[in-house]
């Protein structure tokens, strides 16, 4: 008898143990597949390697629609994840969702993790943020528009990067054209040539605080500078200044990797994928040309790509996990792997601008800069 009792007294004390050390488990829904679904797996593989109190499981969903519709589906039933990544174009819909996150600035704070907002760079500091200026999704991949150019194309027409509009058109186009070359490309047309022509401008894009303070907001895009710019577009068109070919983002990417267009407005995102590709070519990046008869005092660039969300309803434990999940995600060495592994990953901004000093050297200045 005084060994079954000796053996139950251990079994449950090995049980208690267990249970005392076992790792808390938190889930994190994403919208990457391929070799971005790869990163995402190596990024959640490193958390877990560095500590043994949490482990977090990525799961692919699908694309930025699928995932987000996904989320609100399962926050309905009560069978949320814990995280949640979320592309700009939806951040607006879960910010707006009082009550289905917790606030990525609070999240942090109430489980120890530093937050300073101005820790973060311009461009994203308050991308994901309420009206107030809180943040409530944390940055992950982001990226912003640049002027990509072909160093030979310039050099051979004897022309640098233009810095404005002004310049590009009465200088480095025509040279540009006689050198051969198209001088210009762009994609992602709404993106690169209306939302972020209003931030380079720092114009607002609506009213209602940018849309922040309400619904019944009304766009802006209508306006006097706007149109000038696309009168402007359209004239480069009628003169060889600027092609269009197609809606799809490699349509007008292609030419420019082809050596036809010498240079093309495109995602800062790109910059890895073209690093890995036998172009025949030297290329670099700037910031986007600006109207200087629209602003003296150009501002930056916004960011698109997508954000993590800490979805509610979660257990205090499982929230704690997240928190120290964000905080690995914003370390220098974590931004180092995101922005250096075979420049894979979409990010080449990096969120942090303590992080920049780790990828100093590694990447044109124009992108590791306040973008």
């Amino acid at each position: 008898m005084n060994n079954l009792k000796f053996c139950a007294t251990a079994a449950a004390l090995a049980f208690t143990a267990t249970a005392a050390f076992a790792e808390t488990e938190i889930t994190w829904w994403h919208a990457h597949g391929g070799q971005l679904g790869e990163t995402v797996n190596k990024v959640a593989e490193k958390f877990n390697e560095s500590q043994d109190e949490y482990t977090i499981t990525p799961i692919y969903k699908g694309s930025y629609e699928e995932t987000l519709t996904a989320g609100i589906a399962a926050f309905r039933a009560g069978e949320q994840p814990n995280i949640m990544q979320v592309f700009d174009a939806g951040a607006a819909t879960v910010i707006a969702a009082k009550g289905a996150t917790v606030p990525v600035q609070d999240l942090l704070a109430e489980n120890g993790v530093e937050f300073d907002i101005n820790d973060y760079i311009a461009g994203v500091r308050y991308f994901y943020a309420d009206s107030d200026g809180k943040m409530i999704g944390m940055p992950f991949n982001s990226s912003t528009p640049i002027l990509y150019y072909n160093v030979d194309a310039l050099e051979a027409a004897g022309v640098t990067p233009p810095k404005t509009w002004e310049e590009f058109q009465s200088t480095t186009a025509p040279a540009l054209k006689e050198a051969g070359y198209i001088p210009l490309s762009q994609s992602h047309l709404p993106w690169i040539f209306t939302e972020n022509f209003m931030s380079r401008h720092n114009l607002p894009f609506a009213t209602n605080n940018n849309g922040y303070d309400g619904m019944d907001t009304e766009i802006l895009v209508n306006n006097d500078a706007i149109k000038a710019h696309f009168t402007a577009v359209t004239e480069w068109k009628d003169n060889g200044m600027f092609e269009w070919y197609g809606t799809g983002w490699g349509d007008n990417a292609k030419p420019f990797e082809e050596g036809k267009v010498a240079m093309w407005l495109g995602s800062s995102g790109s910059f890895g994928g073209l690093l890995q590709k036998d172009l025949g070519f030297e290329f670099s990046a700037v910031e986007l040309p600006y109207w200087e008869a629209v602003t003296a005092e150009p501002t930056q660039t916004f960011i698109g790509g997508a954000a993590l969300f800490a979805m509610s309803g979660k257990s205090d434990e499982e929230n704690k996990a997240t928190a120290e999940f964000f905080r690995f995600l914003t370390a220098p060495e974590t931004q180092y792997f995101l922005t250096s592994d075979i420049f894979s990953y979409k990010s080449l901004i990096l969120l942090c601008l303590g992080c920049q000093k780790a990828l100093h050297g590694l990447f044109s200045p124009a992108i590791v800069s306040e973008c």
